[in-house]
């Protein structure tokens, strides 16, 4: 119950038709169920009483003292906008960095954060090494676009979404998707909503990377620098 009060939610009710636990599961690769997690601890009627449900939702008890995930409750909305709710929004640590990103109902987000020094034009940026606080609520600027008049030249943000956030380094960590958006060099960009990676990184158990890069801007052939 603390586990779940931590994160501004409640453990979760087993209802009559469970319509998720099966996430619960996965294929492996023989083509085989195989379980993350043999039972997970949920709501129970009784004060005496440490319920469990399994993947295939079969409700049981276990010892109050055993170690076993939380199933809480989801109640931040599907839509990406949940950024400025502080009642969503998470704080983790990375080296020297604190980033505050926030959650919705498919998984953790971490928008804008830069990864390229911002050059002069025409000239090579180098890979930024951030520190200190940092707020990861919103999507960076896109760059600058060939087809229209908007974005800007201070434009290399990266976008995270991933369903996991470890307790540790030491954990087993999760693939890592890099999705480069298309454009053919004169338009796009890592926020476009076509390319959010939520659902991506909810069913795929993976963690998803979109990222903006520069582009010619003129009418001239274009080419990437």
């Amino acid at each position: 119950m603390k586990a779940c009060i931590a994160i501004g939610e409640t453990l979760w009710t087993p209802t009559s038709e469970p319509d998720f636990l099966g996430y619960l599961s996965f294929k492996v690769e023989n083509g085989s169920d195989a379980t993350r997690f043999d039972k997970v601890w949920v709501n129970s009627s009784s004060e005496s009483v440490c319920s469990t449900i399994t993947p295939s939702g079969q409700i049981g008890s276990a010892d109050c003292t055993a170690l076993l995930p939380a199933l809480c409750t989801q109640s931040a909305a599907l839509s990406s906008g949940s950024g400025s709710d502080t009642k969503y929004q998470i704080r983790i640590s990375a080296d020297d960095a604190h980033y505050t990103g926030y959650r919705d109902k498919l998984s953790f987000r971490f928008l804008g954060i830069r990864y390229g020094s911002y050059p002069e034009r025409f000239t090579y940026s180098s890979p930024l090494s951030t520190s200190g606080e940092t707020s990861a609520l919103e999507f960076g600027s896109v760059c600058r676009q060939r087809t229209a008049l908007l974005g800007s030249e201070d434009c290399l943000y990266l976008n995270i979404y991933t369903p996991f956030l470890p307790a540790s380094t030491f954990e087993k960590l999760k693939p890592v998707m890099l999705y480069i958006h298309g454009g053919a060099f004169p338009s796009g960009s890592g926020s476009d909503p076509v390319f959010d990676g939520g659902n991506l990184a909810s069913r795929g158990d993976v963690v998803v990377v979109t990222i903006n890069y520069r582009y010619a801007g003129s009418t001239e052939p274009t080419t990437s620098y």
